[in-house]
């Protein structure tokens, strides 16, 4: 949903081909699926420990997070530098010290992650002092929902400021989506009855989907989309996550599932590099005729992408990952995507 609402198209002067690419760049906002699906399975990590051993330990926590994030993610810091697709100042020092959401960058998607390591960083440090407390669950759950509000009501101050993009992108005014779905995640974990009923049947979490975003399709006013709107969309990808979680059944079997997920195993690597192929999917929408470009340049820049995520995830994620399984202490036994 990201690289197609990132990627670039020509218009073509046929109305229901230009329309379905305005639609398709509105999928740009899975970035809020993503938010909630990272708090959902990073957050559970932390819920799980807590379950199982009753403590947390912030400090293997972050440093598995390091292990995954870091190499990959300085890697293509140190590769952009050495290739100069970008002055070094408009991006370097800002996504080095992981405040480009705040300082901005001319990495265009990288904003994101800054967020996580800030959300990720508190996360721990505050449930390992819930933990020390002793905090039950319901406790915990209560302070993620007043966090969740705190986020929510200081985005909504940062909009009517007039500074939409600060509303969009600083840490402190997006972080209620994650906690919505480390919330979801302690349902999981500690309230298996409630999960279960939220989850027992598909169609009311298919009618909160459907009309979640068929009201974010007509709002036009950036306060009113900045506000409640994102609360409307990250409520929306809560819902398509319990939905897919809990309800897929034969889905599982068909092909293009599977090639979801076999995509889904590279999506780090493709959330950082998929943006190098802008440029030549902006050189085959100049070299080729509208209707053949509005095919052709997505599906080069979709398939160049995935070839680039697999070789670097390949050579140089991976490695780090099976590194840090080799250090006994912070070895896992989740996945070794995580």
């Amino acid at each position: 949903m990201v690289m197609a609402g990132h990627f670039h198209q020509p218009q073509t002067g046929v109305r229901i081909l230009d329309e379905f690419t305005y639609l398709v760049g509105l999928l740009g906002r899975g970035v809020d699926l993503f938010f909630v699906l990272s708090g959902y399975l990073v957050g559970g990590l932390l819920l799980k420990e807590y379950r199982d051993t009753e403590k947390i330990l912030p400090g293997r926590f972050l440093l598995r997070r390091v292990f995954k994030i870091w190499p990959p993610y300085y890697f293509l810091i140190c590769f952009h530098l050495l290739a100069r697709h970008h002055p070094a100042r408009t991006f370097f020092w800002q996504n080095f010290f992981h405040l480009q959401n705040y300082l901005g960058s001319s990495l265009r998607q990288t904003w994101t992650l800054s967020i996580e390591e800030h959300f990720y960083l508190l996360l721990a440090l505050v449930f390992a002092f819930a933990a020390s407390r002793r905090f039950k669950p319901a406790t915990i759950l209560k302070l993620c929902a007043a966090l969740s509000l705190l986020a929510f009501v200081a985005r909504s101050i940062t909009a009517a400021l007039g500074n939409y993009d600060g509303a969009m992108r600083w840490t402190q005014n997006r972080i209620d989506s994650l906690l919505f779905g480390v919330m979801l995640a302690l349902l999981y974990y500690f309230f298996p009855g409630v999960y279960a009923r939220l989850t027992a049947r598909a169609y009311p979490l298919l009618a909160i989907i459907g009309l979640s975003m068929l009201g974010i399709l007509y709002v036009d006013d950036p306060l009113l989309f900045l506000g409640p709107g994102l609360v409307v969309i990250y409520l929306a990808a809560g819902a398509f996550l319990l939905l897919v979680n809990q309800h897929s059944g034969r889905l599982t079997e068909w092909w293009i599932y599977r090639a979801i997920a076999w995509i889904g195993v590279y999506s780090y690597a493709l959330y950082l590099w998929h943006s190098v192929m802008l440029g030549i999917g902006d050189k085959v929408i100049a070299r080729f005729p509208a209707l053949i470009a509005w095919v052709l340049a997505p599906a080069i820049q979709f398939a160049g992408a995935v070839a680039i995520a697999f070789l670097t995830t390949h050579l140089v994620e991976w490695p780090f990952l099976r590194w840090r399984e080799s250090i006994s202490w912070l070895r896992d036994t989740t996945p070794l995507g995580t």
